[in-house]
């Protein structure tokens, strides 16, 4: 189960999924004012994963909603309230299964860029990755005083 454990988002209208230890999810809208960003939650309850197929069921409504497990980053909806079937959640915070952030990056166009960093499971910084256009620019990225 660990292997979906993280904060995704949709890119194609700020919907955000967040898949959490031991098995919650929460989906709802972000709406940003300035420096906030709240979220507006429309989902939530338990999560299992079967074979590659990640099932949703709604605390509230008992309706269950479907992903397709794509790889660690990457969530492919099948049946999910306000998201087209096919499009893709991108996972922006990976995490363990204590709850720590494992990775956390962005991505433009549906493409790694910008700074990866990656922790330990104490929440230690253990390294950075630098990506541009879903390539590797800096393995070993640090920062320059």
């Amino acid at each position: 189960m660990e292997k979906v454990y993280g904060e995704y988002y949709y890119p194609g209208n700020e919907i955000s999924l967040d898949l959490t230890p031991p098995n919650k999810f929460l989906l709802g809208k972000q709406d940003s004012h300035g420096d906030v960003v709240d979220m507006n939650i429309f989902s939530e309850g338990t999560f299992n994963l079967e074979d590659n197929t990640i099932i949703l069921s709604d605390s509230t409504t008992q309706k269950n909603m479907l992903l397709q497990w794509l790889n660690e980053e990457k969530l492919i909806a099948i049946k999910i309230d306000s998201v087209m079937t096919g499009q893709t959640f991108l996972v922006w915070n990976k995490l363990y299964p204590n709850g720590g952030v494992k990775y956390s990056g962005g991505w433009e166009n549906g493409k790694k860029e910008g700074i990866w960093q990656f922790y330990d499971e104490k929440g230690q910084s253990i390294n950075m990755i630098l990506y541009s256009n879903d390539s590797i620019v800096d393995k070993d990225f640090k920062y320059k005083d």
